[in-house]
């Protein structure tokens, strides 16, 4: 009975004892394989799944089989500006116009008997040293139409006093409802706000703060909101790894930054077992990988610090990053001095320059299968994420021409 009662009692001790580091184990190997885990001092965001429908598969290339998933990423609360820094007072300035001006933009704008009268009676609108200025009130911007919307915050675009229109903000999602999709907010509130979005080509936009503060109740409304209106789509890209791929020629596909010697084995390793997806972001060098998903830290954007497109563009292939405060004439001789305009098709790695004729407007980098690594401006609540090349185009909205320009290190 002694020998019986030992043995049980050492084997439920043995148990207790292995539990928390099995635990402990399955942690860190959880941890390990999830993206972006090798930075740990990034804050996590929050990400929703879209509806069905969200999952495609890519284009066949040298990049390997794609299997690609749409998603939303919100920024974390902390990060997060406040509606007041969005707010305008109404203030619409139609620049150089005069009063023909502005009641030949009234009659060209669709609006109704009553729109009308109300925008073109005397008290409504003045001329000044500007041009013509008005400030509509809450109840006629909620009651344009989209057609009238459109027509009048076009116009309005061209100007950078129009704060909220000439850079409203966007969403570049692939379905009408995606951007409020799954909100939390009251059914009022995102009734009101689906009303004042409006479209910039493919580009869904939205330039009405003022307008919708009154219906917030709580401090927690407008947290809730801002969430929603800092929504980003992204893209979750994964690679299928089988018995017939060329691990040869993935590697040298994924391997450009001298890190061809460094994915082979592990590509081989995946080939060794049945087939296999594997993340892109295990693909990427550190400073992506590192970065995919993530937004950056209060630190990371303080002044003179500017984390943004160009920025993460020319740390791309960097181990250490390296920290400059440039002006557009300085970023524009740093590609000239490091790179090299390429014709035709891109490869990974590889810059892409989307400007016009008053220069650079955004830069990113070139993954595969016409997807980019990008960050969409220097905010807290700009995320680096993954974006099909028509989709940043059509974010960086524009009434000029777009060119796009493809450059390769000189290194390469």
């Amino acid at each position: 009975m002694k020998t019986e009662f030992s043995r049980r009692l050492l084997w439920v001790l043995g148990v207790g004892y292995a539990l928390p580091w099995l635990f402990l184990m399955w942690m860190v190997a959880w941890w390990s394989g999830h993206p972006g885990s090798e930075d740990h001092g990034k804050e996590a965001s929050s990400m929703v799944t879209l509806s069905k429908g969200g999952d495609f598969l890519g284009n066949p290339g040298p990049w390997g089989e794609l299997e690609i998933s749409r998603l939303v990423i919100e920024p974390p609360r902390e990060f997060l500006p406040k509606p007041e820094e969005f707010l305008t007072g109404n203030l619409w300035l139609f620049k150089g116009y005069t009063q023909k001006d502005w009641m030949n933009l009234l009659s060209s704008s669709s609006l109704n008997d009553q729109q009308q009268s109300i925008l073109s009676s005397p008290g409504a609108w003045k001329v000044t040293a500007r041009g013509v200025e008005t400030r509509p009130s809450n109840d006629l911007i909620f009651s344009l139409s989209q057609k009238s919307r459109d027509r009048i915050y076009s116009v309005l675009s061209t100007w950078p006093e129009n704060s909220m229109h000439f850079e409203p903000l966007r969403f570049t999602g692939h379905a009408k409802d995606e951007w409020l999709k799954d909100s939390g907010l009251r059914p009022e509130i995102a009734t009101a706000l689906q009303s004042l979005l409006y479209y910039r080509g493919t580009t869904q936009v939205f330039s009405d703060m003022d307008a919708m503060m009154p219906l917030l109740h709580s401090e927690h409304e407008k947290i809730q909101m801002m969430k929603v209106l800092m929504r980003e789509e992204t893209l979750l890209v994964k690679v299928r790894i089988h018995q017939n791929t060329n691990i040869e020629a993935l590697a040298s596909y994924w391997g450009k930054g001298r890190r061809r010697k460094d994915l082979k084995p592990f590509l081989e390793s995946l080939q060794r077992k049945e087939d296999r997806l594997v993340d892109v972001v295990h693909l990427l060098p550190s400073f992506a990988r590192m970065r995919l998903y993530t937004f950056p830290s209060p630190a990371e954007c303080a002044p003179p610090m500017r984390h943004d497109c160009n920025w993460t563009t020319l740390n791309f292939f960097n181990f250490e990053t390296i920290e400059q405060t440039l002006n557009p004439i300085e970023i524009k001789r740093v590609y000239e001095k490091k790179f090299s305009p390429v014709p035709g098709t891109p490869t990974f790695g590889d810059v892409i320059l989307i400007g016009d004729d008053s220069g650079i407007v955004h830069s990113c980098v070139y993954i595969a299968d016409n997807i980019v690594f990008t960050k969409n401006g220097p905010a807290l609540s700009a995320p680096w994420i993954l974006m099909k090349l028509d989709d940043v185009s059509a974010y960086y909205l524009s009434d000029r021409p777009l060119k796009t320009v493809i450059l390769r290190g000189n290194d390469d």
